[in-house]
């Protein structure tokens, strides 16, 4: 998504809403996006890169198949909420957990200058409100989209549930910051597996064995930008472990629950 300038009237709402001023621009979800295209055959329309990867776009889109969306990711826990927002905003984000996490999308940085319902940033409550009914698959390419605030007997309240009560029928979700060359990798992977009819689960599961046999490589010996709010250090340890990425720090952040099964890639 291109998210815009950081501008500084806005820097404290973005903050509030997401823990964060700003999102980094990142290139292997371009890379990611095209390469899923050309896999799976899609026509130009089915996919949104820049100013289009929008909240807009979401809503619009009705049942697809398969819905991925790569991007940067937040979570932001309870206590963190309410040491920077004022009293009514706090009791609002505390009583309703699932303002919590979230995407990025088009606009985010300037919350899409206060447009209503495209603001750039897609919460957990309005990821609800997306017409899944009929959706095989919804895959969130970023960084912890499976945390959430745990409520004892209710299990966790973030983009997860959300997408299934929307409807989805399984969800691929990250437990903590993914480095985005290895998640681009990874996703191209899958989606040749997909494609090829393997179950989704196997399918998952078999990226994952080939990354950690060092199977899948990396172009670039440095790590990259991660898909949440920071920036991932390009250290010497951090770049060494980039080249292959065996680490479970580049592939096990990955979890698909729900559905099983191959994925029929078109409809009547």
């Amino acid at each position: 998504p291109e998210f815009g300038p950081t501008k500084d009237a806005t820097k404290s709402a973005v903050a509030t809403r997401t823990g964060t001023e700003g999102f980094t621009m990142l290139q292997g979800t371009h890379n990611e996006a095209l390469a899923i295209q050309t896999t799976l055959g899609l026509p130009r329309d089915r996919l949104q890169i820049g100013a289009t990867a929008s909240e807009s776009a979401l809503y619009a889109a009705k049942s697809p198949i398969i819905l991925h969306i790569a991007t940067h990711g937040f979570f932001t826990p309870r206590k963190a909420i309410s040491k920077t927002v004022g009293a009514l905003s706090t009791r609002r984000a505390l009583n309703n957990p699932m303002l919590n996490s979230g995407i990025a999308l088009a606009g985010a940085n300037h919350l899409g200058d206060g447009t209503p319902g495209n603001d750039g940033v897609l919460t957990a409550l309005e990821a609800v409100e997306l017409h899944l009914d009929e959706t095989e698959l919804v895959v969130l390419s970023a960084c912890e989209t499976g945390l959430g605030t745990v409520d004892s007997g209710e299990g966790v309240y973030g983009l997860k549930r959300a997408l299934s009560i929307a409807g989805a029928r399984s969800q691929a979700v990250t437990l903590w910051k993914v480095d985005d060359d290895a998640m681009a990798a990874l996703m191209a992977q899958f989606y040749d597996r997909l494609k090829s009819g393997e179950d989704r689960v196997d399918a998952l599961r078999q990226v994952q064995i080939d990354m950690l046999k060092g199977r899948l490589v990396a172009k670039s010996a440095h790590a990259t930008d991660q898909r949440g709010a920071t920036v991932a250090s390009s250290g010497g340890s951090a770049s060494k472990q980039a080249r292959d990425w065996r680490h479970p720090y580049y592939w096990a952040s990955f979890t698909l629950s729900g559905a099983d099964g191959a994925i029929q890639l078109s409809r009547p």
